[in-house]
């Protein structure tokens, strides 16, 4: 190269070197500067690599080494047979095939892992520890892969061995590229075509793809009890393992050190992984061995057992333990079961695999009676247990499903999955929905996962083991629960379980069949629950170490490999393409829940809250399950599974965390913590349901654990005696217990809760019809939760409060419908009052003999609520004002319900004057200004207090005082009158509304009850607030007052006798109640609230237990710091019982302020 040449590429180097300065100072784009100062330092090194050739040739020569480098495709004319240098022995390729090879040098494994060093580092600078983190993963098995690479190229071909494979590929390969352009289109239509195309691509390029190299003949399908790195010496030397225990014990210490801190608890989880991945390295503690000692020696044998059977028995003391709350006690006799038995069953390396034989017309027998009992345990009593439908069953899913099939809107495809279509299809085939009609999705899932869990763990594991677990999973509750709802999540299950078989069946053929038939399963997972979307986790690790472990790995099972993501493309793509459209698709919830969130329940130290979560997780099925009965179909905090089940998982559980090399070990373990990760990185733990994944591995391991029993009886009495007489005795002893249990657990007793409580107010609310508005007088649910609006969803005629005024304002919507009260437990003591307020309705106990005869009268889940019943006619009654009329002859005419307008009738009484009288009820509290329209003379009070036109006033929510004076003098005079309210001490308007019929209540309706002031301040400032009503009674149980720092309410209580009187509140927080300025009687503690003490303490009033009232009225007042949950009690007479305050002899203070 001659100097000219030299300068200018030194020259380009740099203009290139400075551009990257350029984008890392001006632009801070860190990306762009790394690549443009890499290639400047890439030509410069080059410059002075290249001496002895001139520059075309070097050129020429790297341009060749690039080409061979990046693909080399060729087209074969004649057969001809590979030389084998190494690896498999390429197949014959016939005249007219297509051999594509892909050679990438060993060398740009190095670049690359260079290029991810410098980025590693870029991440750790930006504090991106995760991202850092898996980088170094993923830079660690690059450097391995690398290191363990002999040749200088690895090849990649694909063979087509005839020319219509190829075009079928390609025309794949396209399909599969259009059909993702549509699917990421917000074009509902689009995406539908979108995922036609994809599958169409799928398919085409199976089709079209050749078969695995890898693949097995019929005669060859041994599998091997593999052992994962068991051909590397050095992970099996003792001093290895002592090092690997030594790191792991220093990185639990550095964790332990970070996991107290408040800035860098996360890092302890780091270390703690870290930690782990030694422990896995360093497991088990004695090796590997090769085969059994002394396995001919009878009294070894029975001693074997003898000491299996011992292990068991500590065991279920350990499950004992659990049951008693000593969980340190229960543990540490599962572990030291589990030693035992893992020292006396050990896993042994180099073994094929050996299966027991059954007769294959028992197997069919049972597999006809496990499908029956799983039909029967879904079906049975379906319409009337569970009784409740679920907040999460009829929730989202259900609430979009309705929308669109009532044509509100389009969802995207996939934006609901499988379970979508399937409730779509069984709504088609019936031609309606109900409770029944959309459990059918769940019962369908949990039926058709039976079969398939057993004929997976007859491959993973024996078929007695597979008979043993598959009769526990079809009975158990945590399972059962699931297929008897509406949910899908449990696809999530039924996806691993089909994968897991399929997978096992590929690792045995090695054919494209098994892969594409496992990738397909799985990725059924991505339609259940979230965490389904790590069910491949464990599938990539383990391939990693196939690759790492197994000579040549990828190049024979690179084909098998990319079936498999075909056919997990195929469901997963109508999944994935959502988040490229909108992240909160997915992502909205768990932002909300997860442990990393701002929710007030979200742990303040996030690393903490993460190991104490794994905690709770890994003891659910043993200790303490889930707090909600929705989620497992349990007791709250009851263990997810029944107790002879939860011995058994435990021990599988250790034994295969010992084991955890083993292959089929390892992706079970690695897909149960995968799986539990919806739950430990939630705020929410333990969740049954966002851990529904771990019944997968969980099953597994109990059947782990049965084969070691198992196994031990087919050592000491041979496989014929052991299958046809200690099995079965086995299957007897040890199913029936937990068989008995989960029956009893399903069907055997009533569980309650928020979900029975709505359902059963939605199914009265639809008895009742549309006829009847409805307010649902609680705080614990709305019309909008999910359960109750499956059966009511005419939201406009339903609504919820505990506020008495709400429910007024609701009867002032009324024209002609009835309506009803639903008394709740938590405001059902005030159902006295509303009975008194409309003596004519009629109450219905609704409780659970209501809806079920078959239940006796208060037995099952109880009483759900009142349901007061409220005629039209009886309303009519309340509503409008006292009309006192003065006409000219000097007679008065006085009539009730009247509305406030002149009449057309008394035109031949005219001129005559007019007094309303009554209650006006405003909604809401603000600042109101009335008008008047028209010509006629109208004066008007609100509370005793002449109101201005367009005049702005303070005045409570609630009923209000009305007084409006009208003359008549002709025929032509009229007048309507309206108000407006809008925010106080802010000009938007929230109402404008004409006052009519329907506002107005009779004088004598509700005259009772305090005024309430409500602060968003520390000490009852009138800057802060934020609110005014007038409330009949005290009484409210929690959520309505939840926004308000600060409430008091003011009025007078008229004493009917002189006597001792004790008036106090219950109440959560602070309250105080002061009568007459004199005394005062407070319950709760201030705090630190120094403006609150400042205030109280400047009152006269005195610290009293009681006193002595006169008869008549007297001041009351009732502040209270906090107090969301408040109820005013009165206690008449020293000896007198405590009661509820009579809200009839409260008064409110109705001062209209302006």
């Amino acid at each position: 190269m001659n100097n000219l040449k030299r300068n200018i590429i030194i020259l380009l180097s740099i203009i290139i070197f400075l551009i990257g300065q350029y984008f890392i100072f001006y632009k801070n784009n860190y990306l762009y500067s790394f690549i443009f100062t890499f290639i400047s330092l890439l030509i410069f090194i080059l410059i002075f690599y290249i001496d002895n050739l001139n520059f075309k040739q070097k050129m020429l020569f790297y341009i060749n080494k690039i080409k061979n480098f990046v693909i080399s495709i060729k087209l074969q004319k004649e057969r001809k047979i590979a030389k084998k240098e190494e690896g498999p022995q390429i197949d014959v390729l016939k005249s007219g095939s297509f051999n594509f090879e892909i050679k990438i040098h060993k060398n740009i494994f190095l670049i690359l892992l260079i290029i991810l060093l410098f980025i590693s580092q870029f991440l750790l600078f930006k504090q991106q520890i995760l991202k850092f983190f898996i980088l170094l993963l993923i830079m660690i098995y690059i450097f391995i892969y690398y290191i363990k690479l002999k040749v200088e190229h690895l090849k990649i071909s694909l063979n087509f061995k005839k020319n219509y494979k190829l075009i079928i590929f390609v025309l794949g390969l396209f399909g599969l590229v259009a059909g993702w352009i549509l699917l990421i289109k917000s074009n509902v239509r689009l995406q539908e075509i979108g995922t036609f195309i994809t599958v169409l691509g799928v398919i085409l390029c199976f089709l079209g793809l050749p078969e695995n190299p890898d693949k097995r003949e019929n005669n060859n399908l041994e599998l091997k009890e593999e052992i994962l790195l068991e051909d590397h010496k050095i992970f099996n030397t003792y001093l290895f393992k002592i090092i690997m225990f030594v790191l792991m014990s220093v990185f639990i210490i550095l964790g332990n050190k970070f996991i107290v801190t408040n800035d860098k608890n996360l890092i302890a989880i780091y270390f703690y992984f870290i930690a782990i991945v030694f422990l896995f390295f360093g497991l088990p503690l004695i090796n590997y061995r090769q085969k059994s000692l002394n396995e001919d020696n009878f009294i070894i044998k029975i001693i074997k057992i003898l000491l299996i059977l011992f292990a068991f028995n500590l065991a279920l003391k350990g499950q004992n333990y659990f049951t008693k709350n000593n969980i340190n006690e229960a543990v540490k006799l599962f572990f030291i079961a589990t030693f035992i038995i893992a020292f006396i069953q050990p896993i042994y390396k180099n073994n094929t695999k050996q299966y027991e034989k059954v007769p294959v017309y028992i197997e069919v027998v049972f597999l006809l009676f496990v499908i029956i009992l799983a039909v029967y345990f879904r079906l049975y009593e379906i319409d009337k247990r569970p009784f409740g439908l679920e907040n999460d069953e009829m929730g989202g899913f259900l609430n979009n499903y309705l929308a669109v099939i009532s044509g509100k809107f389009t969802p995207n495809v996939g934006n609901h999955g499988i379970g979508f279509n399937i409730t779509s299809f069984y709504h088609f085939l019936f031609g309606h929905i109900d409770r029944v009609i959309v459990r059918l999705v769940g019962i369908t899932i949990g039926i058709f996962s039976v079969p398939i869990f057993y004929f997976f763990i007859r491959r993973a594991i024996n078929v007695p083991a597979a008979m043993f677990t598959t009769i526990i999973f079809a009975v158990l509750r945590w399972n059962v629960h699931y297929g008897r709802s509406a949910h899908f999540m449990h696809l999530t299950v039924l996806g691993a379980i089909a994968g897991l078989y399929f997978m096992i069946v590929a690792l045995q053929r090695r054919d494209k069949l098994s892969y594409f038939f496992s990738g397909l399963s799985f990725g059924i997972t991505w339609h259940g629950a979230l965490t389904g979307w790590l069910v491949v986790v464990p599938l990539l690790t383990y391939f990693i170490f196939k690759s790492i472990n197994e000579k040549f790995y990828l190049r024979r099972n690179y084909i098998g490999l990319f079936a498999f993501f075909l056919g997990f493309w195929i469901f997963t793509s109508i999944v994935i393409h959502n988040y490229f459209i909108s992240t909160r698709i997915y992502f909205a919830r768990i932002q909300e829940v997860s442990v990393f969130s701002k929710d007030p329940n979200a742990p303040r130290n996030v690393g903490k809250g993460i190991v104490d979560n794994t905690q709770r997780v890994l003891l659910m099925f043993n200790h303490q399950g889930d707090s909600r009965q929705r989620n497992s179909g349990g007791f709250p905090y009851e263990p997810t599974i029944d107790f002879t089940s939860a011995i058994f998982f435990a021990i599988g559980f250790i034994y295969c965390m010992y084991y955890s090399r083993h292959y089929l070990f390892y992706i079970m373990v690695m897909l149960f913590f995968s799986q539990a990760a919806g739950s430990i990185f939630s705020i929410e733990a333990p969740s049954a349901m966002r851990a529904i994944g771990t019944m997968t591995p969980m099953m597994f391991f109990i059947g782990v654990a049965f084969n070691v029993l198992f196994q031990s009886f087919k050592n000491l009495f041979g496989e014929k005696f052991t299958i046809r007489i200690i099995y079965p005795l086995l299957l007897i002893l040890l199913l029936y217990k937990p068989v008995k249990d989960n029956y009893k657990q399903i069907f055997d007793r009533w569980i309650n809760g928020l979900d029975e409580l709505s359902t059963a107010a939605g199914m009265y609310s639809a008895e009742l019809g549309l006829n009847y508005r409805i307010i649902l007088f609680t705080e614990t649910f709305y019309p909008g939760h999910p359960p109750y609006a499956f059966y009511r969803r005419d939201y406009y005629k339903v609504n919820n409060s505990s506020c008495p005024v709400d429910i007024l304002s609701a009867i002032s919507l009324i024209k002609d419908e009835n309506f009803a009260i639903l008394h709740i437990y938590d405001l059902w003591e005030m159902l006295s009052y509303w009975q008194r307020k409309f003596p004519e309705s009629t109450v219905d106990d609704v409780d659970h003999h209501y809806f079920n005869k078959s239940v006796t009268a208060g037995g099952g889940l109880g009483r759900f609520f009142y349901g007061q019943k409220i005629s039209n006619q009886e309303i009519q009654k309340i509503r409008g004002l006292k009309g006192t009329y003065y006409y000219s002859d000097g007679s008065i005419e006085v009539i009730q319900n009247d509305d406030a307008v002149f009449n057309d009738v008394k035109r031949n009484k005219i001129p005559y004057k007019v007094i309303w009288e009554g209650k006006f009820l405003l909604p809401q509290y603000g600042e109101v200004s009335f008008n008047k329209t028209g010509n006629a003379n109208i004066k008007l009070y609100i509370n005793n207090k002449k109101i201005e036109w367009g005049d702005f006033y303070s005045i409570p929510k609630g009923l209000n005082k009305i007084k409006i004076i009208a003359e008549r003098k002709n025929f032509n005079e009229n007048f309507s009158i309206s108000y407006l309210r809008k925010e106080i001490n802010k000009n938007n308007i929230l109402a404008n509304e004409k006052l009519t019929k329907l506002n107005y209540f009779i004088p004598e309706f509700m005259p009772e009850g305090l005024r309430g002031y409500f602060y968003s301040g520390t000490a009852w400032e009138e800057s802060s607030l934020a609110w005014q009503e007038i409330d009949s009674y005290i009484y409210f149980p929690g959520v309505y007052l939840g926004s308000y720092y600060t409430l008091k309410w003011v009025g007078q209580i008229n004493i009917k006798e002189d006597n001792y009187y004790r008036i106090y509140t219950q109440n959560n927080n602070y309250a105080r109640v002061v009568i007459d300025d004199k005394w005062y009687i407070e319950s709760g503690a201030i705090g630190n609230e120094k403006k609150a003490m400042e205030f109280l303490s400047g009152m006269k009033a005195q610290s009293s237990n009681g006193y002595f009232l006169t008869k008549g009225k007297h001041k009351i007042e009732i502040y209270g710091i906090k107090s969301h949950t408040i109820k005013l009690y009165w206690q008449k007479g020293q000896a007198g019982m405590p009661e509820l305050m009579p809200p009839e002899i409260l008064i409110p203070d109705l001062t209209i302020y302006d």
